[in-house]
């Protein structure tokens, strides 16, 4: 099938505008990450690098799609995939820009080790960092805001929910470390705990790739009501993931960290306070699913 290019005027729309800041966006913050690589990376480091990475390379192919097109003949929802790929970006470049100084400019001290192009460099890809957060989260609202169009599952609050639920999830798996939980009396909830996130995560990103695969029609069972009875489950288990991070940390409050230990603490922090952000998005989730559900059984 021949390439069948849009008209040119489509690039001077506000969507298509703004996907365009994120390419160039995403593209300098990449580029200079590569640029300050240094020799002793961690998990941070190459979350933030393959987040800036990733999602330039999705944007563009995003952008291409559209522009020739082709959405037409993939076997995917385009009405829900693009507003899930920008949700997805706008949650992980802000999540990058907060990392990145506080775990990799932060250790590397570049103020007295590096030299001073490459220090500018890594707080120049943090600015960009925040500038495509702020770009996706334009493109959201811009899909979200567009009159005459259906919008899909995940152009709603229960969809950009799965979306967080997910991002929170990935900020948890980075941050957890079992060196860093390891003096706690009872390491098996640690282990519960990821059971708990492993599960959660995995069922939210199965909901995604599903409806953006049109594939809830085929599901054996109402699909709103599995939705909300996993929902329900899933508050359950994060309370008690809750209920462990703040028994940890009360045991560890009296303690003084030492400078050494400060990363650690902060990663325990970081951990505990996306375990209570997700807790309170897996109940929105359950409240709207359940409000869902009732408000179809009324109509039939």
């Amino acid at each position: 099938m021949p390439v069948v290019l849009r008209v040119w005027s489509v690039l001077t729309t506000r969507v298509a505008i703004v996907r365009l800041m994120e390419i160039l966006f995403g593209c300098i913050a990449f580029s200079l990450g590569i640029y300050t690589e240094g020799t002793n990376r961690n998990l941070y480091e190459i979350f933030c690098k393959a987040t800036w990475g990733s999602f330039f390379l999705l944007t563009i192919l995003i952008f291409f799609v559209e522009f020739t097109q082709f959405q037409t003949i993939l076997p995917v929802s385009w009405k829900n995939l693009p507003i899930t790929v920008a949700s997805f970006g706008g949650f992980m470049n802000g999540a990058a820009a907060i990392i990145f100084p506080l775990f990799v400019i932060r250790n590397m001290e570049c103020l007295t080790q590096m030299n001073r192009n490459h220090c500018i460099a890594m707080i120049a890809a943090t600015a960009f960092s925040c500038l495509n957060c702020l770009a996706y989260g334009a493109e959201v609202y811009l899909i979200k805001m567009k009159q005459n169009e259906q919008h899909g599952y995940m152009a709603s609050s229960l969809g950009l929910l799965k979306v967080f639920e997910v991002f929170a999830s990935i900020i948890i798996f980075i941050s957890v470390d079992k060196e860093d939980t390891g003096t706690f009396k009872n390491i098996h909830f640690f282990w519960w705990c990821i059971a708990v996130y492993c599960t959660c995560s995995l069922w939210s990103f199965t909901v995604i790739v599903i409806v953006i695969a049109e594939c809830t029609g085929k599901c054996p069972f109402p699909f709103g009501r599995v939705l909300a009875a996993f929902s329900t489950f899933s508050v359950l288990l994060y309370i008690s993931a809750i209920a462990y991070w703040t028994n940890f940390i009360d045991d560890k409050l009296e303690q003084k960290c030492s400078t050494a230990e400060d990363c650690r603490w902060m990663k325990v922090v970081i951990a505990a306070v996306m375990t209570g952000l997700n807790l309170i998005a897996y109940t929105l989730d359950c409240v709207y699913s359940l409000k869902k559900m009732c408000l179809r059984v009324e109509t039939t």
